[in-house]
C-alpha cells in the first residue's frame, strides 16, 4: 500500500484521492470502527453502501471521519507524518452530505493526543493540519480510533 503515497507529499503538504470501502477494508480499519459500523443503520457492509444522506447524529459524523480518517492515518503514515504535514484528502461524491453537515459542526479531530484542525473545501476535500496537544475543552471533537 506505499505506492498510495508515493509523490504525493511535496513540502509537508500530501495530496490523496479518495479511497472506496474496499481500499480501507485493505488498510486495516480499526476494530472498534468495525463493530461500530456493523451497528449503524447509515451503512451496509455486505454491499459496502453507505447511505450518507440518512446520517443525522454527531456520532455518525464522528464514526464516518474515524473510518476515513483514522485508517488513512493509522495504516499510511508514521506518528511524525501526520503531525508534520498538512493533508489534503479527496473525498469520495457520495460524502457530499457528509461534507455539508463536517462544515457546519467544525469539529475539532483527537488523534493520538493530537489536536487538528479540519475543513472540507468546496472540492471536498478534507483539509487537515496538526495544531498541537491541548484540547481544547469548549469545542466538538471527534477522537480517532489509532493503533
Amino acid at each position: 500500500m506505499d505506492n498510495l503515497k508515493c509523490g504525493d507529499n511535496t513540502e509537508n503538504y500530501v495530496m490523496l484521492s479518495a479511497f472506496s470501502f474496499s481500499t480501507l477494508k485493505k488498510l486495516g480499519i480499526h476494530e472498534s470502527v468495525m463493530e461500530k459500523l456493523k451497528k449503524c443503520k447509515f451503512a451496509d457492509l455486505e454491499h459496502e453502501i453507505f447511505e450518507i444522506s440518512d446520517i443525522t447524529e454527531l456520532e455518525d459524523l464522528e464514526l464516518l471521519t474515524n473510518l476515513y480518517v483514522g485508517t488513512i492515518f493509522n495504516k499510511l503514515y508514521t506518528e511524525d507524518e501526520v503531525i508534520n504535514n498538512v493533508f489534503e484528502i479527496e473525498l469520495p461524491e457520495s460524502f457530499i452530505p457528509y461534507s455539508l453537515q463536517f462544515n457546519d459542526v467544525m469539529p475539532i479531530i483527537v488523534w493520538k493526543n493530537y489536536v487538528f484542525e479540519a475543513k472540507v473545501s468546496r472540492y471536498n476535500q478534507l483539509i487537515i493540519s496538526c495544531v498541537g496537544k491541548n484540547i481544547p475543552v469548549e469545542y466538538i471533537y471527534f477522537r480517532l480510533a489509532s493503533d
